[in-house]
């Protein structure tokens, strides 16, 4: 586009892959010429993966304000644990995640970093040579760590005679050591060669005169079987060893097994990829030096770090301001930035109104006229379909709702029982710690969420009360 060899037509239709991590100047710029051009745009991805590395979270907030088809159920995964462990990250529910994985031993700790990682490389090479038909990944958040750990993983294959003689290639990174039977990480996509960034494939051959590289891509959901490729390295230049690899080169990835080292940067976006690149298992090796003790772990692993858009400020500015222990004032200033973000909200609306090519409110009226047919023809299976097609957090808010209706009118009434109040207390324990709940449950029900956040409110009111008596009496 930049260049001006490639234009979009009103027969184009663009679908855009790990949406998520694109920024809103990279957004604005496609959904622009995508309209212009009368072309229709597909944007897939999880926003609460990987954060993207620009400014802003336009696929959210696109999202947020547009209707979207989600699929929650899980494939990758298999077994029904790390399949409900699956969700928890995609959720953010990160410590009950790990408590998951930990129950079934798949969490280990040592004393010391160095521990944890020659740990992980001698599971490695156990899984490796038991099962040399499965697929593996070691996952590292740093560069540093990468390069050790395969490093590592390199002289634990030499010692055990399974890696040929090495041959020095001037890559994209610098120089790098490849032999025959290494395995290769291949860094951007290549027609050609039918590599995209994140293929992993085995080195078959080496000729170090051409500088060509024989490489067997690993099989896929596509390929059953591996296809051989010849990497000519005098033009291509992005491959590393494909033994450990970063988290954010690892997004789309998959693979039988994975093994997590997390540190400090690690945070919910991050977890939630390092443990879901996995089909059969996922270890994770933890470092008593990193993490003094699980609630730390956990903590650090659970930090929400997704990304503001500017449209955040004018609809939550009260509660922006409380996390960052700003004093919101009426200032000139501020009501004149709220109004130019206003009006910037208005623009990127109607462009993304000329995205979907529809008069979005005519479909609604033809879709709200349909499903009243529906309903009185099929209401049964009407309202299983509707079900169906609601996202985790509606259906959690919905059965919430079920849960809670009981209680409405003795709330209402200020007459709850004793029995009611901790069973009430049980059950709303949920909803302050989990936005997207909350989120649904205020949209679908906001009667109930009225009385339960004044429930919530007067119920902390009360803790804290008591919490003060307590410490009188200690006095």
């Amino acid at each position: 586009l930049d260049k001006g060899m490639f234009h979009f037509t009103s027969r184009d239709i663009l679908v855009v892959d790990e949406a998520g991590m694109l920024g809103s100047r990279t957004m604005e710029r496609l959904t622009r010429e995508v309209a212009q051009a009368g072309a229709k745009l597909v944007l897939v991805g999880d926003w609460q993966q990987l954060q993207a590395i620009e400014a802003g979270a336009s696929f959210r907030a696109i999202a947020e304000n547009y209707q979207y088809v989600e699929l929650n159920q899980i494939r990758r995964q298999t077994t029904p644990w790390q399949m409900d462990a699956s969700l928890d990250l995609a959720q953010g529910a990160v410590g009950k995640a790990l408590l998951a994985y930990d129950a079934h031993d798949h969490v280990h700790r040592f004393g010391t970093t160095d521990d944890a990682k020659h740990a992980l490389i001698e599971q490695w090479n156990d899984v490796r040579i038991a099962s040399p038909s499965d697929s593996q990944i070691i996952l590292a958040y740093t560069r540093k760590d990468v390069k050790e750990l395969n490093e590592m993983a390199r002289a634990m294959k030499r010692k055990d005679g399974q890696l040929g003689e090495d041959v020095v290639f001037n890559m994209e990174r610098g120089e790098r050591s490849f032999a025959v039977n290494d395995r290769v990480y291949f860094l951007k996509r290549e027609d050609s060669l039918s590599v995209i960034n994140g293929t992993l494939g085995t080195i078959q051959g080496i000729d170090a005169k051409s500088g060509l590289i024989t490489v067997a891509l690993d099989a896929d959901d596509l390929n059953s079987k591996p296809q051989i490729v010849q990497v000519n390295t005098n033009y291509y230049k992005h491959m590393e060893h494909g033994y450990a690899a970063t988290v954010y080169k690892a997004q789309g990835v998959t693979v039988d097994r994975a093994y997590v080292l997390p540190t400090a940067h690690y945070d919910a976006h991050s977890t939630y990829v390092a443990m879901t690149r996995h089909r059969k298992s996922c270890d994770v090796f933890v470092s008593r030096e990193v993490f003094a003790h699980d609630k730390a772990l956990i903590h650090a692993l659970s930090r929400n770090r997704a990304k503001d858009i500017t449209l955040d400020y004018t609809h939550m500015q009260g509660e922006f301001a409380r996390q960052r222990g700003l004093i919101l004032d009426k200032s000139p200033a501020l009501s004149l930035s709220s109004e130019r973000v206003r009006t910037s909200e208005r623009s990127i609306e109607s462009l993304l109104n000329q995205v979907m090519g529809r008069d979005l409110q005519k479909e609604q009226q033809k879709l709200d006229a349909f499903e009243q047919q529906c309903l009185k023809e099929n209401p049964s299976q009407v309202l299983h379909i509707a079900d169906s097609l609601l996202s985790i957090a509606e259906r959690q808010a919905k059965s919430l709702a079920r849960s809670f209706e009981p209680y409405s009118k003795a709330l209402a009434q200020n007459r709850l029982t004793s029995e009611q109040q901790d069973k009430l207390v049980r059950l709303m324990g949920q909803l302050p710690g989990d936005s997207q709940l909350m989120n649904a449950f205020k949209k679908d029900y906001p009667e109930f969420a009225k009385q339960a956040e004044h429930f919530i409110k007067r119920n902390e009111q009360e803790v804290h009360r008591i919490r003060i008596i307590d410490k009188e009496l200690d006095i």
